[in-house]
């Protein structure tokens, strides 16, 4: 490489500038390769805490109210009440499987309010009892949720 530059044939000055360009290269191909993606991560990952952390306090503070019925008149829960709050609350249901004492429901790809909402409105509204629910979230952010209901 030394004979490539003529490195011992350079002024001192010419050293000088070759030495600063090539720290210059240098670093901006460690900002480039190394310190961009790791800031980018560090931001995706800020974004993600804080979706998580507001989606937990929306969870933490609904909860309670869950268990709670506030039905003003008897409702017997039916698969066509589960239907209905569906289409009221803009729910898609990918699967319904009515069992002997129970009735379990697929649905994807909800937002995390949504989702709440419509299962408040089923406790409240509908007269469901919730026995089960298991929830996880997507990468875009999103619910699927399998959730049992008792028909009796």
């Amino acid at each position: 490489m030394k004979n490539f530059i003529k490195w011992d044939q350079r002024e001192l000055y010419e050293k000088i500038i070759i030495s600063l360009t090539s720290l210059f290269a240098f670093v901006f191909v460690i900002y480039i390769f190394v310190y961009n993606p790791i800031r980018k991560l560090n931001i995706d990952a800020s974004l993600k805490v804080s979706k998580a952390m507001a989606d937990y306090e929306l969870v933490a503070n609904t909860i309670p109210y869950l268990s709670e019925k506030k039905i003003e008149e008897e409702v017997i829960f039916t698969r066509a009440i589960l239907i209905q709050i569906a289409r009221e609350n803009n729910i898609s249901l990918s699967r319904i499987n009515p069992m002997k004492e129970s009735l379990v429901v697929w649905i994807d790809d909800v937002e995390t309010i949504k989702m709440y909402q419509f299962i408040q409105a089923l406790i409240n509204v509908g007269g469901a009892n919730l026995i089960r629910a298991s929830i996880s979230i997507n990468d875009n952010y999103l619910l699927s949720a399998q959730l049992t209901f008792s028909s009796i």
